[in-house]
């Protein structure tokens, strides 16, 4: 797709005065601009990583941790990729590189300690790549410091209970399990943990049908009705039977699959039975936006009854996603499944991925191209960060930006390289994808797939 790759510009030669650069050696000449940005930048570890569940983003702990986020995210990853490339190609700045990756590294092992928390430390992901890369570079006594880290993060890790946290949802079945369980294999194989790494990938292998719950009656939602009529100038929804005592003046109920675009959550006002059609009238705070019945109708979501709003309707679709309805969420929980899939090798997790994919790249791509984020949330998280000004929850008609998708893009990318050579996504996502990889977010994983892994 991109031309020949056989006869790289020596390291040492870029920047050059060469115009006539392909497409790869233009991103080695890319790659070494970031790295030799970051080369002479002081470490941003921190005693303890700070950012789930906090709605604050003024924090001063908050703000410190997502420092250390991008070096962990961005600065390491691309200082090791382009380490490994000056090292295949020829460079002169080779000692320069390596000594500021094994710095950022052990600042980090021997400062940071690890409390297992999930969404916080699944930023250990390319830090972790990193020291299993760059192992043989360090000294017997620094590769002590690094497995003495590493055993303290195994054991917050397996210590971890997944519980309902102060200001958060309840914690059931979706991206705080993936992201935990990411590290986890991660730092399992870095220790040579074989016997737990197996059983690990067994309990991960039984997570997927709570995940992604799509024809799985065990995974508990709110009772469902036929929507057989709206009225949108009388703000209300009929249903067939008698179900007054189901629907309590002020809670809140979801519609879906309605083809009046009725779809959302709804506030109870009143309630009325009509006995001679034998209807019940729910009517609401918020109004329809057309006449019309179709769709279904759920009762009101309470987390300590149901894992979920609705049953899934597709195949693939995650439990973030129902719960959220955000594909923002969708995404992040994705992406550690595509890790932990590399991770395992081969196709051990072709149908996870490529189920969870394919509903991915039907909603980017099919029209009508809009998703309002967060819409029918049932988790009063998002609002709380809505209100503290994090304008990507709950913002009045936010929608999901399909550049966003990048990083999941590349990874999917990467992994179909394992299984399918040659494959690449829908070519509409990757010319989204690389147009978004100006984006520093995207850059690890961007790099990753240009090169097809060999450099980090």
């Amino acid at each position: 797709m991109f031309g020949s790759d056989s006869h790289p510009i020596p390291a040492a030669a870029l920047p050059s005065s060469n115009v006539g650069l392909g497409w790869y050696n233009n991103n080695r000449k890319r790659l070494k601009k970031f790295a030799g940005q970051y080369v002479g930048e002081a470490s941003a570890a921190v005693v303890t990583l700070r950012s789930q569940g906090e709605a604050d983003i003024s924090n001063p702990d908050v703000i410190a941790s997502r420092a250390g986020f991008n070096e962990l995210r961005v600065r390491l990853p691309v200082l090791n990729q382009y380490y490994a490339y000056t090292s295949a190609h020829g460079g002169t700045g080779d000692a320069v590189y390596l000594a500021k990756i094994k710095s950022l590294v052990l600042a980090w092992v021997r400062r940071n300690q690890p409390t297992g928390k999930p969404i916080d430390e699944t930023n250990f992901e390319h830090l972790l790549r990193v020291i299993g890369n760059r192992w043989t570079d360090f000294t017997a006594g620094e590769q002590a410091e690094i497995t003495t880290w590493l055993q303290a993060l195994r054991t917050a890790k397996e210590n971890w209970t997944f519980m309902q946290l102060a200001g958060e949802g309840l914690l059931i079945h979706g991206n705080h399990y993936t992201h935990h369980y990411k590290i986890l294999l991660q730092v399992y194989m870095l220790l040579g943990l074989t016997t737990q790494q197996t059983a690990l990938l067994t309990e991960i292998t039984s997570f997927a049908a709570r995940n992604l719950p799509y024809g799985n009656a065990a995974i508990t939602c709110p009772d469902a009705h036929a929507v057989v009529g709206t009225s949108a100038s009388e703000k209300r929804f009929d249903i067939n039977g008698n179900h007054l005592s189901r629907f309590a003046v002020g809670s809140r109920f979801l519609v879906t699959g309605n083809t009046q675009n009725n779809n959302g959550l709804y506030t109870v006002v009143s309630v009325q039975y009509l006995s001679g059609s034998s209807k019940t009238r729910i009517f609401t705070a918020e109004s329809p936006r057309a006449d019309g019945g179709s769709g279904t109708l759920w009762e009101a979501f309470d987390p300590a009854l149901h894992a979920m709003p609705r049953a899934a309707a597709h195949v693939g679709e995650s439990i973030d996603y129902i719960r959220r309805d955000a594909l923002h969420y969708h995404q992040y929980n994705l992406e550690p499944w595509l890790e932990i899939a590399i991770l395992a090798g081969g196709s051990t997790f072709a149908t996870v991925i490529d189920s969870q994919w394919a509903f991915f790249e039907q909603q980017i791509l099919t029209p009508p191209l809009r998703h309002n984020e967060f819409a029918a949330t049932t988790d009063s998280f998002d609002s709380q960060r809505w209100a503290a000004s994090q304008p990507e929850y709950l913002q009045p008609d936010s929608m999901y930006r399909p550049d966003k998708a990048a990083r999941a893009v590349f990874a999917y990318a990467t992994y179909r390289q394992l299984t399918t050579p040659g494959f690449l996504p829908d070519e509409r996502l990757i010319a989204l994808a690389v147009r978004s990889a100006q984006l520093p977010s995207s850059w690890a994983t961007y790099f990753r797939w240009v090169f097809g892994g060999m450099y980090g």
